[in-house]
C-alpha cells in the first residue's frame, strides 16, 4: 500500500478535480453505467493499492462525469476482516482526498433490524454505533452531519417508488453475520441497520473534513427479525435489483451537492 504511488498514477487520468467521490458497496456496482466519459482503473494496475476479496466488489476506480459533475468512484472496498489495518480500510478516503475531493458519498448493503422498513429501500445514515469493542467495552455513537439531511433529501426525491428512511447504521466486526442475541441488544441501543464497513471510513472522513454523505441499501433482516437464513448471496442480489432506485437516489445527491 503507497498512497503517494496510487496518487501519481490516477492524477494521469484526471482533467478536472473530482466533485464527488463515490464509494459502492456490495451488488451496487451498475451505478457505473451511468457516469459519462469514464475511464476504468482496475485496482490491480495501480501501483500500491490492495485488492478486494469480497464477492459484489470488482475492484476498479472509475473516473468520469455525471450531468456535468466530475466525480471518482470506488466499485469495491475494503473490510477490516479481511485481516486488513483501518489505514489500509480507509486507504481510498485518503487518496480521494489527496486528489483534492472534498465530498464524499458512501453505500454500503445493510440488514435493517426495522420490521416496517421495506428490503430494497434506502436509509439515510445519520448516527452511527460502533459496536465492535475494539477500543471500549461499551458501544460508541457518532452523529454524522449529511451534506443533505434527511428531510430535503426526501423532498428532492419526491418519489414514493423509492422507499428512504433515517436512522444509526451499526458496525460490526464480521466475517460471520450477528446473532439474534446481538441484534436484540443493537435494537435496544437504537440501531437500525447493521453491517461490516462504513464506520471506519466515515471516521476517516470526519478526521479530513469531507463533506459526507451515507446511503444504506435494506438487502435482508437482520438475524432473528425474520425465519430465513442470512446468506451473502441474498445480499448481493436484493442490492442488484434495487440498483436502479440507487442511481436515481445517488444522482439527485451529486445533483445538489
Amino acid at each position: 500500500m503507497n498512497l503517494k504511488n496510487a496518487q501519481n498514477f490516477i492524477e494521469r487520468y484526471i482533467t478536472v478535480k473530482p466533485k464527488v467521490a463515490v464509494i459502492l458497496g456490495s451488488g451496487l456496482g451498475d451505478f457505473i453505467d451511468i457516469i459519462n466519459e469514464k475511464i476504468e482503473l482496475n485496482f490491480s494496475e495501480i501501483p500500491g493499492y490492495i485488492l478486494p476479496t469480497i464477492k459484489g466488489h470488482d475492484g476498479k476506480i472509475i473516473i468520469g462525469k455525471l450531468n456535468g459533475n466530475s466525480i471518482i468512484c470506488s466499485q469495491g472496498r475494503f473490510h477490516f476482516y479481511e485481516g486488513l489495518s483501518l489505514d489500509e480500510v480507509t486507504f481510498p478516503i485518503q487518496l480521494f482526498k489527496n486528489l483534492g475531493c472534498e465530498n464524499l458519498i458512501i453505500t454500503n448493503s445493510s440488514g435493517c433490524l426495522q420490521k416496517h422498513w421495506k428490503i430494497g429501500g434506502f436509509m439515510n445514515i445519520s448516527s452511527l454505533l460502533d459496536f465492535t469493542f475494539r477500543n471500549s467495552n461499551k458501544p460508541v455513537k457518532t452523529v454524522l452531519n449529511s451534506i443533505l439531511n434527511f428531510n430535503k433529501l426526501k423532498n428532492l426525491l419526491n418519489d414514493d417508488d423509492i422507499h428512504l428512511y433515517d436512522g444509526c447504521y451499526t458496525w460490526t466486526l464480521g466475517p460471520s453475520y450477528e446473532t439474534p442475541a446481538e441484534i436484540n441488544e443493537i435494537n435496544n441501543l437504537k440501531g437500525n441497520v447493521v453491517g461490516m464497513s462504513t464506520y471506519p471510513e466515515i471516521k476517516k472522513a470526519i478526521e479530513l473534513n469531507f463533506n459526507i454523505m451515507a446511503i444504506a441499501c435494506l438487502t435482508n433482516y437482520a438475524a432473528g427479525i425474520s425465519e430465513q437464513p442470512l446468506t451473502h448471496e441474498e445480499v448481493v442480489s436484493t442490492a442488484e435489483n434495487a440498483n436502479q432506485n440507487f442511481c436515481k437516489l445517488i444522482k439527485i445527491i451529486i445533483n445538489n451537492i
